[in-house]
């Protein structure tokens, strides 16, 4: 009786216990958490057996179950706690009715081994640059060592996206942009204000400048980065006013009484207005330097040959006074009207109108150009300055003696002042005309630009984690350089950075001395090998100089490869300016020294 009432109380109690307590301790968990240090993959694998019931399948001699994690799992599914302790060399497979059992294999690549490179996971960062050499891993995750040298998780699950990832970032590669080159074609334009002269002495007189100017639109080809040459075409503008103001005197004359006297002509503030219009083709020397990347000077200096179009004059101002004098009497006789003595005014007697003037047909001068340039972007500069021309030769083709001629005894007005009048600078009281002027002027100049290409910074690297499985790889996407070849390349490499002096890209420091010629014999052994010629520069100074000065330095080490019988296919010549400090630096002076080098990357092509 006893017993049957003890068995009752205890179906009892195991009844209460099995409704109370969680059925999690009598049935599997669907997840897992845990954490582990320092444990084998085969004991994780243990207790993820005993908590959640799923079963690992294997082969030993493929999968080393002894190799020790340190992990932690906060309600992970079994299948991500299996994917966490195999990499991605492994395939992984749920079989069974229930989906308890993982198949976990050796994964097979459909390409051949030789198309990769492989680098150890605990060497670099995912998603950076290489710093360490390449060699052979014994375990570990692999990577693939693309030509961008970009560092992704080599993972079946990611090969589709990869070779998506690779054409962007070989579109962003060859991407181009302009930037101011170190020679090259340049085309200017200006607009010019000037003081300007027909450029004549003249006797009893003033030479009087006036307004002139010019228009022009050279062409430029700077084979270095100061000096140029330039030939363009100019449309210029001088002029003059002169002032006359003189007594001429023509002894023997006789009056209508059949009185001998001396005929004077004097001219009161006798002004004539000359213009003359000129298309020239000058030929220049140009000089340009840049202080930094908001300032600097130009100069031009050279000759021209030029072609008068339109030269006139035009009367302006003044009158003619005719005076009779008597030497026998001294006496002197005017404003008379009937007689020959009488004033005669600009307007009315002789007419203000535009007279052509007689001037030769070729000039041949010299002329200047002066002043700042001031970069607005990378293609054009703003320029402000003086110039200045002069015409060399005598462009008068022609003079004529100022004269009066009386006509007639009985008509007192019959009579021509000046017969063969046909300017004052096409008179004997002018000497010489050559003209000149001297102003300012504005411009804008097309700087000469190159298409570089755009650096891949190591931002723009890609870490890919997740995608859709692809089977298939090309060959022709992923193409990498022997491992013996990038060993002995990276291996040199790394024992030094060639570096320059302020300013300097002449004289390499090479330290060790030897160091190009080990680089020449390991391309010359390698012919389909190429690499990086990367010049940089400080931060100091404008960013054009810099670009020039780390062009230059890329150039002068790639040209003592050349002289060493590197050939020049194998070396592609980049200059970044000061754009990628060495390391990381900043702007300090030692830091600086250290941004003055020329580094040779390879490329794994």
């Amino acid at each position: 009786m006893h017993v049957i009432i003890y068995m009752k109380h205890l179906s009892i109690i195991m009844l209460v216990f099995f409704f109370l307590v969680p059925t999690s301790v009598f049935a599997a968990k669907d997840t897992f958490s845990k954490r582990y240090k320092n444990k084998t993959v085969k004991e994780v694998l243990a207790d993820l057996k005993e908590t959640t019931g799923t079963r690992v399948s294997y082969k030993r001699k493929e999968i080393n179950t002894s190799r020790r994690v340190t992990v932690s799992f906060h309600n992970a599914t079994p299948e991500e706690v299996i994917n966490e302790l195999f990499d991605c060399e492994y395939s992984i497979t749920k079989k069974g009715k229930k989906g308890k059992t993982y198949v976990v294999t050796k994964r097979i690549l459909q390409q051949s081994d030789s198309l990769f490179a492989t680098v150890p996971i605990d060497t670099v960062s995912v998603g950076k640059r290489i710093t360490s050499q390449v060699e052979q891993p014994d375990r570990g995750q692999t990577l693939l060592f693309r030509e961008e040298r970009l560092l992704v998780r080599y993972c079946d699950s990611i090969l589709h996206t990869q070779e998506r990832i690779d054409r962007q970032q070989v579109e962003k590669q060859v991407a181009t942009e302009e930037k101011p080159a170190d020679q090259g074609s340049s085309l200017q334009f200006y607009l010019g204000g000037a003081y300007s002269s027909m450029g004549y002495r003249l006797q009893d007189g003033k030479n009087l400048g006036h307004i002139g100017g010019e228009l022009s639109a050279r062409y430029a080809y700077f084979f270095t980065p100061e000096w140029g040459l330039g030939v363009g075409v100019d449309f210029s503008t001088y002029g003059s006013r002169g002032k006359l103001n003189t007594m001429l005197q023509w002894d023997g004359q006789i009056d209508t009484d059949g009185e001998s006297y001396n005929h004077r002509s004097v001219t009161h503030d006798w002004k004539e207005d000359q213009r003359m219009y000129m298309l020239s083709i000058p030929l220049t020397v140009q000089y340009q330097h840049r202080f930094n990347d908001k300032i600097g000077i130009f100069a031009a200096l050279g000759g021209f040959v030029g072609f008068p179009l339109i030269s006139n004059y035009r009367l302006f101002s003044g009158a003619l006074e005719h005076r009779g004098y008597y030497p026998q009497w001294n006496l002197e006789l005017y404003d008379l009207g009937n007689h020959d003595f009488y004033t005669e005014y600009i307007g009315e007697s002789f007419s203000k109108e535009s007279h052509k003037l007689s001037l030769k047909q070729i000039a041949a001068g010299v002329k200047v150009d002066l002043g700042v340039i001031i970069p607005l972007n990378n293609k054009l500069d703003l320029f402000a300055g003086v110039y200045g021309s002069v015409t060399c030769n005598d462009l008068q083709s022609e003079q004529h003696k100022l004269g009066w001629q009386q006509t007639s005894f009985t008509d007192y007005r019959q009579h021509a002042f000046m017969p063969t009048y046909e300017g004052i600078v096409n008179s004997t009281y002018t000497d010489a005309i050559r003209p000149w002027s001297v102003g300012i002027k504005v411009g804008i100049h097309f700087r000469p630009t190159k298409k570089t290409p755009k650096p891949v910074l190591d931002s723009e690297c890609f870490v890919v984690l997740d995608t859709t499985y692809r089977t298939s790889l090309h060959a022709d996407t992923i193409i990498v350089t022997s491992i013996d070849t990038i060993y002995s390349l990276k291996k040199t490499l790394e024992k030094s950075v060639i570096w320059f002096n302020v300013n300097d890209y002449k004289n390499p420091r090479l330290e060790p001395a030897d160091i190009l010629e080990q680089v020449a014999e390991i391309l010359k052994a390698n012919p389909s090998q190429r690499v990086y010629i990367n010049g940089h520069a400080s931060e100091e100074g404008n960013k054009r100089t810099n670009q020039i000065l780390s062009d230059r330095r890329a150039e002068t080490i790639a040209n003592l490869l050349k002289a060493l019988g590197v050939p020049a296919e194998q070396l592609v010549i980049h200059g970044y300016s000061a754009d990628i400090q060495y390391q990381g630096t900043s702007n300090s002076r030692t830091q600086r020294e250290l941004n003055r080098r020329v580094e040779i990357i390879p490329i794994y092509n």
